[in-house]
């Protein structure tokens, strides 16, 4: 007579709700319901472990991680059109090197993108024979990237200060090189190819600042303004 006999009734599985085996004393007891809930276990652990790792895998393939950088650093080269002292426009040649603190990306709605507001700091010089024009601008930067383009439009509005300096042809025994401090605010925009999430093209950024500088005789003051096209490259850097 077997040990499963009239006498020695072989003990049931106790299944949950979902179908699978019930972790509990009664299964564990018996030897079918342990070794049940041993192979789901493993089983599970294994189609649990591909997943996640195809997850990762496919993430890192398309460069969509959780992790977003915190800044952004970069260079240009600009090519500047400025009016000061009430002089001609002066054709100049320069660059800039920016820096911008990165806040955490959001999805948009109205851009189908992930949008990412920061604070950037940028500060340019142009200069020409007749002339020399430095900008230091400080403001809020609103960036939109769209992943699958690699493409990231941004748009930008600044306040900050201003130095300029031209050449006054001698009249009367007085002339050459004249410097005025100011104030100057703007806008500026431009779009941007990522390459492998860290990595920025600047295609193109347009900006325009109107310039407040003091004129001669003292007292008296010129608006200006300087329109500037630029190009360069960026790194973005760090992990949140």
């Amino acid at each position: 007579m077997g040990k499963h006999s009239e006498f020695y009734p072989p003990r049931q599985i106790e299944f949950n709700s979902t179908g699978v085996p019930a972790l509990n004393r009664r299964n564990f007891r018996n030897r079918r319901g342990l070794a049940s809930c041993a192979t789901f276990a493993k089983v599970s652990r294994s189609r649990i472990a591909a997943f996640v790792l195809a997850g990762l895998w496919a993430r890192l393939l398309t460069g969509q991680v959780n992790s977003s950088p915190i800044a952004e650093i970069g260079v240009n080269y600009s090519y500047s059109q400025l009016d000061t002292f009430g002089s001609d426009v002066s054709h100049e040649n320069g660059g800039s090197v920016y820096g911008e603190y990165l806040f955490s990306p959001e999805p948009s709605r109205l851009f189908r993108g992930m949008s990412t507001l920061g604070i950037a700091a940028e500060f340019s010089g142009t200069g020409a024979a007749s002339g020399r024009f430095y900008s230091y601008l400080v403001g809020p930067r609103f960036n939109n990237e769209w992943h699958k383009s690699h493409l990231n439009a941004w748009g930008e509005f600044a306040l900050a200060g201003a130095h300029a300096s031209a050449y006054a042809p001698p009249v009367a025994g007085s002339g050459g090189w004249i410097s005025r401090n100011g104030v100057s605010f703007g806008v500026a925009d431009g779009l941007d190819v990522v390459l492998k999430k860290r990595y920025m093209v600047h295609l193109f950024q347009i900006d325009f600042t109107y310039v407040k500088l003091p004129e001669i005789p003292p007292g008296s003051g010129h608006g200006g303004g300087d329109l500037r096209i630029s190009s360069g490259f960026g790194y973005r850097f760090g992990e949140r």
